[in-house]
């Protein structure tokens, strides 16, 4: 599910189509399960199939990470990559609801390597929208 403008303009929740927005540059995505080597593909390639299409350049991804209560070893690799990738994009990621019972690799790789501009936070970030597309 993305939020994107529904026909009053209102944001809504919609389905994770490629071209989907939320506003030019910024992407508000929910991936509604944990995260696991048997679906971490379904993940990677929907966010990639969110920004590789997306009508204007995405400078903020913004994955709503409520619903994820644990991430493997192979889905932690996997998200990884895709934050490099989206890294050489110019694509801030940032996971906006805490993992608390993720895999310890996940979390150590990931708040200690932080770099460019891969984001990822154990705690809610306090960060609005508005901002975000300031940025």
């Amino acid at each position: 599910m993305v939020l994107a403008p529904n026909a009053t303009g209102r944001w809504a929740p919609a389905p994770a189509t490629p071209g989907s927005e939320t506003e030019p540059g910024l992407i508000v995505y929910r991936f509604g399960a944990d995260l696991f080597y048997a679906n971490d593909n379904r993940f990677t390639d929907e966010v990639r199939g969110l920004v590789e299409p997306a009508p204007t350049p995405v400078r903020w991804f913004i994955v709503d990470a409520g619903a994820i209560t644990d991430i493997d070893f192979s889905a932690a690799q996997s998200i990884r990559d895709l934050l490099d990738d989206l890294g050489r994009r110019g694509v801030d990621v940032v996971f906006a609801v805490s993992v608390r019972t993720c895999d310890p690799t996940w979390t150590g790789t990931a708040s200690q390597q932080r770099s460019g501009n891969r984001r990822f936070s154990r705690r809610f970030t306090k960060l609005s929208l508005r901002s975000a597309l300031a940025l």
